[in-house]
């Protein structure tokens, strides 16, 4: 065993460890005052303006490899009061590191931005320091690193941040650039950053808008002239505008903000470039080999060192490719300052543009040198110097181009002369051959040759348009009154009110691009075009918000009859249509014209012109035929269909032999279970084509006039029908379809009137049921027809309510007194949550109108039951019972005791 070791000894031992222990305490607590060294801080609350932070700045340049305040604090550095200038160190190779105190003397937490703005920086380090030394927060970016790494997306580097009330923040920057090593640090509120920013942003937006204008103005001229000059000064701006674009720091931070390390290879092309091609421009367009050799031979030798940087640069430092294209820029920058004043003297007209381009951007760069080495303040006009001087030599070199351009034409003027005036007594007889070709020789509008011509040139296999042939079939009477010559008159007078109408219509097509002063006729625009006599035609294309772009319309969709873009074609036209055909007044004559009008639609009516035309042809005929102003083509509308000249025949044969039956559906109340009302529908069982449904012969009948006699037989025989189950003992009421051309028929309630009378049946026991559409075709017609139908006593019902363009907003405004649910709502009730609640919403707003909700298309029980629930009114569907005949009807209402009993499983088949 070792013997202990004496008493004294240990005593000394534990001394030396104490006083170990004391010298390390005090060095820490020296690092830490070497941190936070009291220097003056700034009131964050006192100032809410941009302000430069160099009155509370201290920095100090590391040449070690310091990373952190903690880092930094061990190498002891000497800090350094910033001053009142901007801190600017050149090309600088060591690390900057800055500090400053913030203090916020408000009662809450403060929000500052902290901006250094130079925008081509490598790394630009942040860190927060708490009194103790410790790093609170810490954000790593620069030019160099993802511009995702900023805290705030700008082109200048800002860090919010936020000191609570009463308290200090030490804020430390760590920066160091391959390029200039300056730090303008500037201190704003967050409205107020955002408010200089956004300025920032549209002057540098109008200064890259000027700069592309030129590029693209030149780049035309270029493609034009196929001059080398313009390339030359085409690339001399795209270069000065890349430089701009990339020291400002807008290429990284929002025309490729993802791709780092490309803005510092732009910078080695584009910055090299600027010498290169301004030294070629120069030669090239102040021609320096035959107006100044010598300048010549030096604009080439620079030419080639500009180009020696530029290929350099991408094997050089970034530092050494820079430095040499500014020695570059300054060299080639003197030579154009001195050879444009020397040509100027000599009278070279061409290069006074050129001596003013370079001498404003040489004052413009000379005053931002001069901002960076701090001889003169930093204001707005000496930061935006360059990109001003720059965007000012733009404009003057494309002045100079215009100006050689047009030097070089009046040369030319003399010798081509007699050539233009040969070529513009060719193009005006051309073109007076072209109108008497294409235009109308008295009106002077397009013709049918212009029309077809235009639309073989203009109209592709899946394009898609309307045709509208408006015919004035009474203006042959003028022709016969007045004589050729006052109708002549007429007709121009009426053509420029028809032009000035149809400019308005959405989607028209204008016909040509001459202008009115290159014909002879005046104040006709190209919206019409004459087809023939007194008929014109109009074009229309589907607007831009018809067409979806997430599912492109087909032909069927888009041009379909029901079509949103149809329907609202067919109205305006038909506001149009009923505008002409109001008396006509021309001078001292009031005429009635008698317009009318046909539409078909291409491709799916045809796709050719002249088939077009004809189908277009075919709706006038027949809106002249059946009374109508306007008329969409079909093939059931068309005479020349076989089937349909058959069917009109043998329909005006079945209702004058009565050969037409009626078909009765019960109309059940839900609160009750009563029938209260029943429905006539139509039959027509064919001898040769067996069963024919309603919406095959319906339309028939309305385009042919027919549906004047079809409408009032059903009313007749709805009514003796009626009237027999009232002998019965039934108190029934019977609903009747009507169509839209009754609503357009002055005497339909008279006629409807004395129908009721016939049969002593009183006016409150008729529905008249009218679909929206209907409706929607002439609503000033129709109210007036529904007006008189009111008065009467008649019931009025809006059929197939929601699948119209109409609302229960307009509804409200008619004399109805209930809306019928159409059956795609209610077939799929029990299955459907949104057919549920459109149901119920629709019962609900009815009811608050005051108006009662009938249901069609019930087919099975929770059906039923669910919407006896919800409040509807009446229910009608193959549930309760099919359409049956009024034999089975009457047995129906006598077992039943007029109530409806429900089945013990599926739909009725009764009937």
């Amino acid at each position: 065993m070792c013997a202990p070791e004496p008493a004294g000894r240990v005593r000394l031992t534990r001394r030396i460890k104490f006083a170990w222990a004391t010298v390390l305490f005090i060095m820490l607590s020296a690092a830490v005052q070497s941190v936070h060294a009291e220097s003056p801080a700034l009131d964050i609350a006192l100032h809410q303006d941009k302000t430069l932070l160099n009155p509370v700045l201290s920095y100090t340049l590391d040449a070690g490899s310091a990373t952190s305040p903690t880092g930094l604090s061990e190498l002891q550095p000497e800090w350094l009061p910033a001053g009142e200038d901007i801190i600017n160190f050149g090309f600088e190779s060591r690390t900057l590191w800055l500090r400053l105190r913030l203090y916020n003397s408000n009662t809450v937490a403060t929000t500052r931005f902290i901006s250094i703005e130079h925008p081509i920086l490598n790394e630009v380090d942040y860190f927060r320091v708490d009194p103790t030394g410790k790093i609170v927060e810490e954000v790593h970016t620069g030019d160099q690193r993802p511009f995702s790494s900023r805290p705030i997306e700008s082109r200048h580097f800002v860090f919010p941040v936020t000191v609570k009330a009463g308290s200090a923040a030490w804020i430390y920057f760590r920066i160091k650039s391959d390029s200039s090593l300056q730090a303008p640090v500037w201190l704003s509120s967050p409205t107020e950053f955002y408010a200089h920013a956004q300025l920032d942003i549209v002057q540098h937006t109008m200064y890259a808008g000027v700069m592309l204008a030129m590029v693209l103005y030149n780049m035309f001229l270029l493609m034009s002239l196929r001059e080398r000059v313009y390339f030359y000064y085409v690339m001399f701006v795209f270069s000065s505008l890349l430089a701009q674009v990339c020291l400002t720091g807008l290429w990284s931070g929002f025309v490729a903000p993802g791709a780092t390390g490309l803005q510092d290879t732009l910078l080695r092309i584009s910055v090299p470039a600027l010498p290169l091609f301004s030294c070629l421009f120069a030669r090239h367009f102040l021609r320096l080999k035959v107006t100044a050799p010598r300048f010549d031979i030096l604009f080439l030798v620079a030419a080639i060192a500009s180009a020696a940087v530029l290929l350099a640069g991408f094997f050089v430092s970034y530092k050494i490719t820079i430095l040499a294209a500014i020695l570059l820029i300054l060299l080639t920058s003197a030579s154009c300052l001195t050879v444009g004043p020397y040509l100027w003297i000599k009278g070279n007209t061409m290069a006074r543009f050129y001596t003013l381009a370079w001498a404003g951007v040489m004052i413009a760069v000379f005053v931002f040198m001069l901002t960076r080495f701090n001889i003169i303040p930093r204001t707005f006009l000496t930061e935006n110097s360059p990109p001003i001087g720059s965007a000012l030599e733009a404009i003057l070199l494309s002045f100079a181009l215009a100006d050689r351009l047009n030097q070089e034409r009046r040369r030319r003027y003399e010798s081509q002369k007699a050539l233009l005036t040969e070529t513009q007594h060719r193009r005006a007889a051309e073109a007076s051959l072209y109108r008497q070709a294409l235009y109308h020789h008295r009106l002077q509008i397009p013709n049918r040759a212009f029309l077809e011509t235009w639309f073989q040139r203009n109209v592709s296999a899946d394009s898609k348009l309307m045709i509208c042939l408006l015919h004035f079939s009474r203006f042959h009477e003028v022709n016969k009154t007045l004589g050729h010559g006052k109708a002549d008159q007429m007709l121009l007078a009426l053509c420029e009110r028809l032009d000035a109408r149809a400019a308005n219509l959405s989607g028209v097509v204008r016909l040509d691009s001459l202008d009115v002063a290159d014909r002879p006729g005046q104040g006709i625009a190209n919206f019409i075009c004459s087809v023939e006599g007194a008929t014109f035609a109009i074009l229309i294309q589907p607007p831009a918000r018809f067409m979806n772009a997430d599912t492109p319309s087909t032909d069927e969709t888009l041009l379909d009859s029901d079509s949103a873009f149809v329907t609202n074609t067919l109205g305006e036209l038909g506001q149009l249509v009923s505008e002409f055909a109001e008396p006509f007044e021309s001078g001292e004559l009031v005429v009635e014209l008698g317009a009318v009008a046909g539409v078909a639609a291409c491709p799916v009516h045809a796709d050719r012109m002249e088939p077009l035309l004809q189908k277009a042809q075919i709706a006038v005929d027949a809106s002249s035929r059946m009374n109508h102003a306007l008329t969409l083509f079909s093939e059931e509308i068309n005479p020349y269909n076989e089937r349909r000249l058959s069917l009109a025949g043998d329909l005006r044969k079945a209702i004058a032999d009565n050969t037409l039956t009626l078909a009765f559906q019960p109309k059940i109340t839900a609160s009750s279970s009563k029938i209260d009302s029943i429905e006539a529908l139509l039959r027509w069982h064919h001898p040769q084509h067996g069963f024919i449904g309603p919406d095959e012969f319906i339309p028939v009948a309305e385009q042919t006039g027919i549906i004047h006699w079809l409408t009032d037989w059903v009313l007749k025989t709805a009514l003796q029908s009626l009237a027999v189950l009232h002998g019965q003992g039934f108190d029934l009421k019977v609903a009747v379809n009507i169509s839209a051309v009754n609503l357009r028929e002055r005497d339909f309630a008279a006629r409807l009137a004395k129908a009721l009378a016939e049969h002593d049946m009183p006016a409150s026991c008729l529905i008249l049921e009218v679909t929206e559409s209907a409706m929607m075709i002439d609503p000033e017609r129709a109210c007036e027809v529904l007006d008189e139908l009111h008065d009467m006593g008649v019931s009025l019902s809006i059929d197939d309510f929601g699948t119209g363009y109409s609302s229960l907003s307009y509804i409200k405004r008619l004399p109805v007194q209930e809306i019928k649910l159409d059956r795609s709502f209610v077939m799929e009730l029990d299955g459907s949550n949104d057919d549920r609640v459109i149901v119920e919403t629709t019962i609900r707003m009815a009811h608050a109108l005051d108006l009662k909700i009938v249901a069609e298309g019930v087919e099975t029980k929770t059906a039923f039951e669910l919407l006896a629930s919800m409040g509807c009114d009446v229910l009608q569907g193959y549930y309760m019972s099919r359409p049956i005949p009024l034999a089975d009807l009457s047995t129906l209402l006598t077992t039943s005791r007029g109530h409806f009993q429900h089945k013990p499983s599926g739909p009725s088949s009764v009937g």
